[in-house]
Formats: C-alpha cells, sequence, structure tokens
C-alpha cells in the first residue's frame, strides 16, 4: 500500500489474485487464510496511529519507523498489530512468523530487527506472556514403564 499508493480493498484483491497461493518469479506463495489476512491488513490501517507509535518508542532514536524501508516497515506493523490487537495469536507465534516472513526478504539484520522490535512491544503488550512460558513448570512425570 506504502509503495502503489494503493487503499485497503485494493491491496487486498491484488494480493488476493496475484499473489497468495501463486507463483511469481519461479517464487511460489503458500495459500494464505484469506480472512485472517484481510483481518490484519484492515486492522494495521485501523490502527497504524497506535502501532506507529509503539513501534517507534522501540527503535533507535531517530530512526522512525517513517524512515525505514516500505517491506520492512509492513512487517513491524503487521506483527505489532497482532501482538497489541489479535491476543488470540500467541506472542511468540506472531514474532516467530514475522522473522519468518522478514528472512523471505533479507538475509542480513532485519530479521533480528524485527525479532528485537515485535519482543520489545509483545512484553509490554502482553505483560507476563513471554515469562509465564519460560518459567512454567514441567508437568510431573507418572511412575510406571519408561518408554
Amino acid at each position: 500500500m506504502d509503495l502503489a499508493g494503493k487503499g485497503v480493498i485494493d491491496a487486498l484483491a491484488e494480493f488476493e489474485a496475484h499473489w497468495i497461493g501463486q507463483e511469481v518469479e519461479g517464487v511460489a506463495f503458500k495459500p494464505a487464510e484469506s480472512a485472517f489476512f484481510r483481518a490484519v491488513l484492515s486492522g494495521v490501517v485501523a490502527e497504524q496511529r497506535a502501532i506507529d507509535g509503539k513501534v517507534d518508542k522501540v527503535l533507535s532514536e531517530g530512526w522512525p519507523l517513517k524512515r525505514v524501508e516500505a517491506v520492512l516497515r509492513a512487517i513491524l506493523r503487521a506483527g505489532a498489530y497482532e501482538l497489541m490487537f489479535r491476543k488470540d495469536v500467541p506472542a511468540r507465534v506472531a514474532i516467530t512468523e514475522y522473522v519468518d516472513v522478514a528472512h523471505g526478504f533479507y538475509n542480513e539484520d532485519e530479521p533480528g530487527l524485527v525479532n528485537a522490535v515485535l519482543d520489545a512491544i509483545a512484553r509490554e503488550a502482553r505483560e507476563g506472556e513471554l515469562e509465564a512460558k519460560r518459567t512454567a513448570k514441567p508437568a510431573p512425570r507418572r511412575a510406571g514403564k519408561v518408554r
């Protein structure tokens, strides 16, 4: 949307028709759950002011989100949206998915930046969720045969 200056409806139509589940220039794009994709894209647009403010707070001083390259900016916005507004998606899952998306576009430091920014947002937006998973005690073992 940033690059082409398109609105949500046009962007959704283009992705659903030409990218999702298609092969483009020898790269196969896996099918996606269209309803979830629509919800994330429209949610990012609806909540962009809050998302951009949160991402700006995490980025290095003097390097606001508007200075970040467009694809990386879109990845950060979508990941931040899920962490801030889609509590049905576990934080670790959202972070991992968007780091994987970043790896699809970048080979250098960008996936690490996505991980760091989204981790910081998750720790604030989902206070305790990341820590709870690490400190959870394993289930007690039952007495009996070892498999």
